[in-house]
């Protein structure tokens, strides 16, 4: 399929899938979807402000992910005796 059988569309143009203020993270005019000849979405582009929005939230769920992970492990550890105290440390790390 050539290029000038896509079209650019707003969401809110009357698209039968679209729906006002559910799509593109409730910011209106944020999504414009690429459309083939038969009026099927087959891409979205999306405004730069809201990428970095979504570009934020991910690493926000990736460092919220990596925190669990790591709570999971240092709990197991505890369970398991295998810690030190800081005054232990701090004695061991003079020596």
């Amino acid at each position: 399929m050539t290029d000038s059988h896509m079209t650019l569309k707003n969401p809110y143009s009357g698209h039968p899938d679209s729906k006002q203020n559910e799509d593109c993270m409730m910011i209106p005019g944020a999504c414009h979807y690429v459309t083939d000849a038969d009026g099927r979405r087959i891409a979205v582009q999306i405004d730069i402000h809201l990428f970095e929005k979504m570009l934020a939230a991910c690493e926000e769920f990736e460092d919220i992910q990596a925190y669990d992970e790591a709570k999971k492990q240092v709990a197991s550890e505890i369970e398991a005796g295998n810690f030190s105290t800081l005054n232990e440390y701090l004695a061991e790390k003079d020596k």
